[in-house]
């Protein structure tokens, strides 16, 4: 008796690390999809261009953020030494969705993200909103930084070359490198 009891419970137990591993694989591989959250400071608005390092995350890579109806096609950091380093990856969504709701494990001042696949809570006595931008795109550029200590001597003189669109409808700025953290 004792004995199928142990099989009993023993069954049970691999029917659920049948089930929990295969739950918990998922769950983590959403989550390293997931666009990491943006303070509200540095979401753009539209037609806005916004360079900055971002919080938590690696402090040699520089984020140049638009919301604009041309992408970012190239970001280039120019350091005064004439030197330029092109952005090693650019990310384009169209038609962003902007939410009201608040990303889990996150200060609910700080939060604002566009497009991300984060699991998210609504606030306190606020209905889920979720507003898609017709006719915009978000676009995020990464730029690393090379030698962070001579960077951290350079910025002031430093500028971010962003091109947005393509031919004949395209545009260049010229934006001031951001102060690094």
């Amino acid at each position: 008796m004792l004995m199928a009891a142990r099989e009993a419970g023993g069954a049970r137990r691999c029917r659920i690390h049948r089930l929990a591993v295969p739950g918990l694989i998922l769950a983590l591989g959403l989550a390293s999809c997931a666009a990491p959250p943006a303070r509200r400071v540095d979401v753009p608005e539209f037609g806005e261009i916004k360079v900055s390092f971002a919080v938590g995350q690696d402090v040699q890579v520089i984020n140049v953020r638009a919301l604009d109806r041309l992408p970012i096609t190239s970001a280039v950091l120019e350091l005064p030494t004439g030197e330029r380093v092109p952005a090693y990856s650019i990310d384009r969504q169209t038609d962003p969705s902007f939410s009201n709701q608040i990303t889990l494990g996150a200060p609910t001042s700080d939060v604002v993200n566009v497009g991300g696949a984060v699991p998210f809570l609504a606030g306190p006595g606020l209905p889920q909103v979720t507003t898609r931008l017709i006719g915009q795109i978000a676009s995020v550029g990464l730029i690393r930084i090379p030698d962070l200590a001579a960077y951290r001597e350079q910025w002031p003189k430093s500028r971010i070359l962003v091109h947005m669109g393509l031919a004949p409808d395209d545009r260049e700025e010229a934006l001031a490198a951001p102060q690094p953290g």
